[in-house]
């Protein structure tokens, strides 16, 4: 009997509505993409080069895989990642929303993992592009239901328990469940998977006067245009208000706590 390989965190996006953007702007948005995941990583300790064993380019996404099974920190990830997504403009194209999910499970050395499977089944489930639809969010993260008992429930996570639904849906013949996070945190409430695994709401429901008359305008945040790329120059963009993945800049988070960000400590605030 051979020995079972250690347990790593796997994480998987997939780029909306990818083949929608321009042929030229193709290569520029998938680079985009790694810089950004790459920055929301490093912001919560990972290092591409150092925790990331394996990461596989999928077309219009990636999937990686961790040297451990850190996987509290690929879901505190993704309120960076959807916080750097909100400040990208791809030229002549849609916003760059993706749907994003965290499992965990057995991979061998050769990066064999059936692990892998169910994560990619989770990416795909129709009550997660569903939740994508729904949301203000430019990320919507599905969690498979042992990475949501584990990192969660045992309060491993900045994101509480309670902002997470659960759901339950099926891909190519296999029962899937899995706990949907938004950081807008805008779902209806009716919001859930019937057993057929489609959602019983798709849109937030309207504002009514007094909540339209409180709401506080959206922030206005840098614009990154994405024109085409040669090489690795790219070329045709153009940056409104500054965007630096390299620099180290403040990070309000909004979750449980304190947050560290670079050498500056932060607490409240929420982005969609």
């Amino acid at each position: 009997m051979p020995d079972m390989p250690p347990s790593r965190a796997l994480l998987a996006v997939d780029v909306e509505k990818y083949t929608a953007n321009q042929g030229p702007t193709l290569p520029a948005i998938r680079a985009t993409v790694r810089t950004a995941l790459s920055e929301a990583l490093r912001r919560w300790g990972l290092d591409w080069d150092r925790d990331v064993a394996d990461a596989e380019d999928t077309g219009d996404g990636f999937l990686i895989v961790l040297t451990d099974d850190r996987t509290h920190l690929l879901i505190d990830a993704v309120e960076d990642l959807n916080r750097q997504l909100r400040r990208i403009k791809l030229s002549g194209g849609p916003a760059l929303r993706m749907r994003a999910a965290v499992h965990t499970g057995p991979v061998h050395e050769d990066g064999a993992a059936t692990a892998k499977s169910r994560l990619c089944r989770l990416l795909e489930t129709d009550i997660l592009r569903q939740a994508l639809a729904a949301t203000r969010s430019h990320v919507a993260l599905v969690v498979s239901d042992a990475v949501f008992q584990t990192a969660v429930m045992d309060g491993y996570t900045d994101v509480d328990a309670e902002s997470f639904r659960q759901v339950h849906d099926s891909v190519k013949g296999m029962p899937l469940s899995g706990w949907i996070y938004t950081p807008a945190m805008d779902l209806p409430t009716t919001f859930a998977s019937r057993p057929d695994g489609s959602a019983a709401a798709t849109k937030p429901p309207a504002p009514t006067p007094d909540t339209a008359a409180t709401a506080q305008p959206e922030p206005v945040a840098p614009v990154f245009h994405i024109g085409s790329q040669s090489g690795n120059q790219m070329m045709g963009g153009t940056v409104h208000g500054g965007m630096n993945y390299n620099a180290t800049t403040e990070h309000v988070h909004g979750r449980k706590g304190d947050n560290v960000a670079g050498d500056k400590k932060v607490r409240g605030g929420r982005d969609a």
